[in-house]
């Protein structure tokens, strides 16, 4: 894949893989509401890291908590 730069629309016909999302984006991505992220991030389900101020959910930490919630 082709590295994009800030503020540089990705090539036509590629798709950027997400390695981390905004709180919000995890939250579609989930299909579940923002609330309920923050929830599950308080309760210790969700784990966040820091980048310049910004909270983000790596992808593999939400394909973690999926499994994790397929198991039950």
């Amino acid at each position: 894949m082709t590295p994009t730069y800030k503020n540089q629309p990705p090539r036509t016909g590629e798709e950027i893989s997400h390695l981390a999302y905004r709180i919000e984006d995890a939250a579609v991505a989930l299909g579940v509401g923002r609330t309920l992220v923050y929830r599950l991030i308080h309760d210790g389900q969700l784990a966040v890291i820091k980048i310049g101020g910004r909270s983000l959910i790596t992808a593999t930490e939400l394909d973690a908590f999926l499994a994790r919630r397929g198991e039950k």
